[in-house]
């Protein structure tokens, strides 16, 4: 059969944002040429999309007023570092989900954005750069430019092939004035920072990322990348302190100094697999490792007619593996069913040089989920499902076993061609963290002391969330988030 070639002729052609919701749980933002101006990165490409906030200056993405988001690029998670390379040309658009589900109900996550690469980009980007900060202040002195981050990073890209890597190095250097006011049962401390040095604060980071991902088939990838990063943080704060005694308003006066140096470095690695198999059924799995190793040194300066002096030095160390399986089969053009195991196992252990504090924590998380998703017409959706949790925790010297059953549902429901509704629960966990954990103690000032529980176990997160869109400027985002029995600091009184 010989065919011939015929053109036509188009004219003007208009593109503009287009909102759509290619999931039931998904808020997807298509990205438009005029999205595109002014943007160097992923990440500022973010910037355009309602209620993300992007902010230059820590390089932290918002989302809805929360700063614990998970970044995903096709359904995987990346570092920001990465984002921050990836040019925003090879975006087609951006997801925005609210709630957490599957595999990613942990750690108390506030929401996913998702970033959709455009399927058929092939070529390389390198991209450079160097922020940088200026004090001109007196608090300045010597210290003009306080911060540093140059960076640099090369993504490659064929028809089955990507392959990246990139470096960054932060730096920061700055002396700073502070004052704060504490009353304690009846005594009222006041400390204002010396003139000179004041306090002193120096952070300096250095972080590398790569990874490749290869397509078996066109509708099979299978890919790897790590990270590793390695930084020291160093602070000396210096006060003058006045004491009143309010019972009798005797003062009393003396200078203080506490110094930090903190030395640390983390190492991540993974491994995935994403494949499609007759249009119906989508499979995902994923291995991680995480290493991170820190030493800390903890002194306590007080000079005048009462000098004390504390000094601890210690190290603690993280490993953790992750495991993860999901799976999604459509059972109809209108209704599909997921279910997922994942596993997580983690040590935290820590040991002072003085030979106390020692923390020895483990921690198996096991969860398996079942969802639902069904669209009942053009203008209802839901999705509802639930997940079941085991955890045991051991700190040490006892262990305990914790079940959970953690709920879900979610509907969208369109009122006019221009007005939506979306409402939905979700409950996921939280866990405590190894400076929660750890029962180190790190003196602040004369009156408070830093320390962790062992004891500490993990908590349950409820979310309530309503978004009501009233035309594409307007929109409702009414909240309830409510944690029973969460981790939250305890302040005791001793001799």
């Amino acid at each position: 059969i010989h065919l011939n070639d015929c053109m036509i002729p188009l004219g003007e052609v208009v593109v503009t944002a287009e909102k759509t919701s290619k999931e039931i749980h998904h808020t997807t933002y298509v990205i438009t040429p005029q999205m595109l101006r002014g943007v160097h990165d992923a990440l500022e490409l973010s910037d355009k999309i309602p209620g993300i906030y992007f902010d230059r200056s820590s390089n932290a993405v918002w989302l809805n007023h929360h700063a614990n988001i998970l970044l995903l690029v096709d359904g995987v998670p990346y570092s920001e570092t990465y984002l921050r390379h990836l040019s925003p040309d090879r975006i087609e658009a951006i997801e925005v989900i609210q709630a957490m589900s599957g595999r990613f109900v942990s750690d108390d996550y506030a929401g996913i954005i998702q970033f959709v690469l455009k399927k058929n980009y092939t070529g390389y980007d390198l991209h450079a750069s160097n922020a940088v900060w200026m004090n001109l202040s007196k608090t300045a002195e010597n210290h003009r430019l306080p911060e540093n981050h140059p960076s640099l990073g090369f993504i490659y890209t064929t028809h089955r092939l990507n392959f990246f890597g990139m470096y960054e190095y932060d730096r920061e250097k700055s002396n700073y004035h502070a004052a704060k006011s504490l009353t304690y049962d009846r005594y009222k401390l006041v400390s204002h920072s010396v003139a000179h040095p004041a306090h002193r604060y120096r952070y300096d980071h250095h972080t590398v990322n790569g990874g490749i991902n290869y397509h078996l088939t066109p509708f099979q990838i299978l890919g790897m990348q790590s990270d590793y990063t390695r930084g020291s943080t160093k602070t000396l704060q210096q006060y003058t302190m006045r004491r009143t005694d309010l019972s009798n308003n005797y003062d009393r006066s003396f200078t203080s100094e506490t110094e930090n140096l903190i030395q640390a470095h983390t190492f991540t690695g993974s491994l995935f697999y994403k494949g499609q198999f007759a249009n119906r059924l989508h499979v995902y799995a994923d291995f991680s490792y995480n290493y991170y190793d820190n030493d800390m040194k903890n002194e306590y300066r007080q000079g005048g007619k009462d000098v004390y002096r504390y000094s601890d030095l210690w190290n603690e160390y993280k490993k953790q593996t992750g495991l993860n399986f999901e799976g999604k089969y459509s059972l109809s053009h209108n209704m599909s069913i997921e279910a997922g195991y994942s596993n997580l196992s983690r040590r935290y252990a820590s040991k002072s040089s003085q030979g106390i504090g020692f923390l020895n924590y483990k921690e198996n998380r096991n969860r398996a989920s079942v969802y639902f998703s069904r669209l009942f017409s053009d203008k209802t959706r839901m999705r509802a499902g639930v997940v079941f949790e085991h955890i045991y925790s051991h700190n040490g010297i006892t262990g305990k076993h914790t079940t959970r059953i953690l709920p879900y549902v979610w509907m969208n429901v369109k009122i006019t061609s221009k007005g939506s509704l979306i409402a939905g629960y979700t409950a996921n966990s939280l866990y405590p963290s190894l400076y929660q954990l750890s029962p180190m103690s790190i003196v602040v000032d004369t009156f408070l002391t830093q320390i962790g529980n062992p004891d500490v176990t993990s908590a349950v997160r409820h979310h309530g969330f309503m978004e009501i869109s009233l035309g594409d400027k307007l929109k409702l985002m009414p909240q309830v988030v409510f944690i029973n029995d969460g981790i939250s600091e305890v302040y005791d009184r001793k001799a």
